[in-house]
């Protein structure tokens, strides 16, 4: 057994830390609420909900506990600089710890508030780094993060919110957590591929562990969540897409049996020519 630890990480660049939308407003092709987290300033999180009186948030799972330090950085979206009402002007940064991914929703009780900005100025140029200091971070550990974006700089007619990025660049991860993964047995109600997987991972987190290097650590908890997920799935009865058309960005083929209301599967049909949509899943 590891010792259970907390171990101080440095400033952290985007996408050091994996984040996973787990549901939240989105629009169009290749603008869901994931492209806020993937560390790719050519994408970004938009949408219109704003405009029609809903709710602009974006829920999501970090692969380990962490407690925010405070500082974050916002990278401004691509055509903001001839879009400036596009900008963020009011948000807040909400923590959570749940019981399991469908309890953490929007509305839910138990968000913490960790940082509010109002009327705040931000850069218009696009792909800016801009470094922000949470207003109230509480030195707890969190699994679960919402944003909520309150107001944009012009909320008139046809409004869209839009950010190209958002990470944490200074957290402490509690490493403890990666016990499960360690004490987890893979070799009931699932097939040799996954079990094979799984040891290769399994023993990469235990030496990552004992290097005490968040740059291995992290990469190492990331891969292993991966193929612990495929396994929970399994003996929860829920499929395994292989493979799938062409899909709108945020409307992967594996959304389409995931047994989560809050995701789906979309695509295209060209205007000319004969085509079909498949996916191909197992058990």
């Amino acid at each position: 057994m590891f010792a259970l630890a907390l171990m101080m990480l440095g400033v952290q660049s985007a996408n050091a830390l994996t984040l996973t939308c787990l549901r939240g407003s989105g629009f169009g092709e290749g603008e869901g609420c994931q492209k806020l987290f993937d560390g790719d300033q050519e994408t970004k999180w938009g949408t219109w909900d704003g405009w029609y009186d809903n709710p602009v948030y974006a829920v999501v799972k970090a692969a380990m506990p962490i407690i925010p330090q405070g500082a974050y950085s916002l990278r401004i979206a691509n055509d903001t600089n001839t879009e400036p009402g596009r900008n963020w002007k009011s948000w807040r940064i909400l923590g959570g710890n749940f019981a399991s991914d469908d309890d953490a929703v929007y509305g839910a009780e138990d968000w913490v508030t960790l940082d509010q900005k109002v009327d705040q100025e931000l850069t218009t140029e696009q792909f800016a780094e801009v470094q922000l200091e949470m207003s109230n971070p509480d030195g707890n550990a969190y699994s679960y993060f919402m944003i909520i974006v309150d107001a944009i700089v012009d909320d008139g007619f046809g409004a869209y919110t839009q950010m190209a990025d958002f990470w944490f660049r200074s957290f402490t991860i509690d490493t403890s957590k990666a016990q499960q993964y360690l004490d987890f047995d893979y070799e009931t109600g699932t097939d040799a591929d996954l079990k094979a997987a799984y040891a290769e991972k399994k023993t990469i987190l235990e030496n990552a562990l004992k290097t005490n290097n968040s740059d291995q650590i992290i990469p190492a908890v990331d891969d292993i969540v991966s193929i612990y997920n495929k396994i929970v799935n399994l003996r929860n009865g829920v499929y395994i897409a292989l493979d799938w058309t062409d899909s709108w960005g945020d409307g992967v083929g594996s959304n389409f049996v995931d047994k989560n209301d809050y995701s789906k599967w979309g695509g295209n049909f060209p205007d000319e020519g004969e085509h079909v949509q498949y996916i191909i899943f197992r058990t």
